[in-house]
């Protein structure tokens, strides 16, 4: 998929900040967690090269979009340890 950046804090592959305004391509249907409420879909087909945040890496990745599907507020304020702790106490309620 596409998508605009609309906010600040979006890296590609090699660490850098992609500047808002820019287009980029990434993998899946949906905006990848760490994408969210910092860029817009545009669609259309993927083109280009896939991009990653390093800056939280995959299994961060996976956790924040984990914990947003759970709706667990203030993920960005919390270390992978609680984050987990976190999801885990919502999944047993």
């Amino acid at each position: 998929m596409r998508a605009e950046i609309t906010e600040r804090g979006v890296f590609d592959g090699t660490g850098k900040e992609i500047e808002v305004g820019e287009t980029i391509t990434f993998k899946g249907d949906d905006l990848p967690a760490a994408m969210r409420n910092k860029a817009r879909l545009i669609g259309g087909k993927p083109k280009g090269k896939m991009v990653v945040n390093p800056a939280k890496g995959d299994a961060r990745a996976d956790l924040d979009e984990q914990a947003s599907e759970l709706v667990i507020h203030g993920i960005a304020d919390m270390g992978d340890d609680a984050l987990k702790a976190a999801i885990d106490a919502k999944l047993a309620e």
